[in-house]
């Protein structure tokens, strides 16, 4: 009987089927995205093994003396167990030609003016960094700069910076870690020249890869018209590429630059007002930049995250309400189209709770429809918008994520809307008198 009801008015259910499917993909689809985003935010901030980070203000590098800072910290043997001084920034590297690789195999040419224009140019993520002071930081096989955690194969020889040592006069190591995409895209292999490449074109100096790192970066989409890839290169090598290294008598006056400063707490410090009492004397010492704790940085997190998640159920629920609204019409409508066949249901006994149910179960079979045509469509179309984004960004992370508990709670909540939403059009047709609208309809 039911099937005969519904085919006999098919359009109009087939279309409160299709209103309840959208208003439940679209409650699905940004609840997952909201979960995708937490889960990304949380790996990114939970995979970090630094307790305090020290920071420029601005995006240009501004803590001066990074080298010696980072010593002077790590001397603290009472409150530091390491200090990290790091230089981020993009630049541009030269991939040369594979007659002039072969040629370069066993050298690092310097002046190299016979290059230029004979190399491939790609725009880079730079990390400068000192090796001896980054491998407290290595954990699990890896290193994370800027929320970022890159797999190491392999790692730099010279522990030391002596490029800096010596005043940026002698001591070049040439040493770069790259991008295993980078890598790829170039044909390269360990021991290959890489060039850097200044922004009127001119080649500078040169590399020699001694690593890969692995990144989430898929050297695809949005992400490789601005990055590439990723490289890692001796701190002071990258200062005096870029002018941050000796001082200018046309500049600031100020050296030895770098972006930020990662430290690593004793666990004497894990204490809230030690912490405190620490914090305030580095703030003192670094004066105009910030001093980050990674609490500070996962309350953050937090604040964006619930941000997203309250967004997203104030637009699904709006969407779940308009499809109650809207299956709440069309029942009533069913029903002012039933009113004879109800009046006549009344007037040979049936109970009004026995119609008021009915009414009730012919909602719950659109909504269990809608729910699981919504249900069905979700998992293709947010893997699908998934990859596109993943493509797009060229991010490897999840954007949506979907699972079958989250789809069961998400339909649940659609059940319970629909019984909301039946009250008026069941009620309605509970109350329909014995015989009133075929008494109307003679009336007429």
């Amino acid at each position: 009987m039911i099937g005969r009801r519904f085919m006999k008015r098919w359009r109009r259910n087939l279309l409160t089927v299709l209103a309840l499917s959208i208003s439940f993909l679209m409650v699905l689809s940004l609840s997952s995205l909201s979960r995708g985003m937490d889960r990304a935010a949380r790996g990114a901030s939970g995979s970090t093994p630094r307790d305090i980070v020290i920071a420029s203000s601005g995006s240009a590098p501004s803590i001066e003396f990074a080298h010696s800072k980072s010593l002077e910290l790590i001397s603290d043997t009472r409150n530091v167990t390491a200090a990290m001084p790091v230089l981020t920034l993009i630049g541009r590297l030269g991939f040369p030609a594979d007659d002039w690789k072969a040629a370069l195999k066993g050298t690092l040419p310097s002046p190299m003016k016979g290059l230029d224009g004979r190399y491939v140019a790609e725009s880079t993520g730079l990390v400068g960094l000192v090796p001896g002071l980054a491998r407290p930081f290595v954990k699990d096989g890896g290193l994370v700069i800027r929320s970022e955690r890159m797999g190491l194969e392999g790692f730099f020889e010279e522990d030391g910076s002596p490029f800096h040592d010596s005043n940026y006069t002698s001591g070049w190591t040439g040493e770069l870690m790259l991008d295993e995409n980078l890598v790829r895209s170039h044909s390269l292999e360990i021991g290959d020249p890489v060039l850097y490449i200044s922004p009127d074109g001119r080649v500078l100096d040169a590399f020699r890869l001694k690593g890969l790192l692995k990144t989430s970066l898929l050297g695809g989409g949005l992400t490789s018209q601005l990055l590439g890839g990723v490289a890692l290169a001796h701190l002071g090598e990258l200062q005096f590429l870029e002018g941050y290294g000796p001082r200018s008598g046309g500049g600031t006056g100020r050296e030895d630059l770098c972006s930020a400063i990662y430290v690593d707490l004793t666990d004497e410090m894990s204490a809230a007002a030690s912490r405190d009492i620490f914090m305030s004397g580095l703030r003192e010492r670094f004066p105009g930049h910030k001093v980050v704790t990674s609490e500070g940085r996962i309350y953050r997190l937090e604040e964006e995250v619930l941000i997203l998640t309250v967004f997203s159920f104030g637009v699904g629920g709006t969407a779940l309400l308009i499809g109650g609204l809207f299956l709440s019409a069309i029942m009533i409508m069913d029903v002012e189209d039933r009113s004879r066949d109800l009046s006549i249901m009344r007037a040979i006994g049936i109970s009004r709770t026995r119609i008021y149910l009915e009414v009730l179960r012919d909602s719950l079979v659109l909504a269990f429809l809608g729910t699981l045509l919504g249900a069905l469509s979700g998992d293709i179309l947010l893997d699908g918008l998934d990859s596109y984004l993943k493509d797009l960004y060229g991010l490897n992370i999840d954007f949506f994520v979907m699972d079958g508990n989250w789809v069961v709670i998400t339909a649940l909540s659609m059940v319970l809307f629909v019984a909301v939403f039946s009250l008026v059009p069941g009620m309605r047709a509970a109350m329909m008198g014995p015989g009133k609208e075929w008494n109307g309809a003679k009336g007429r």
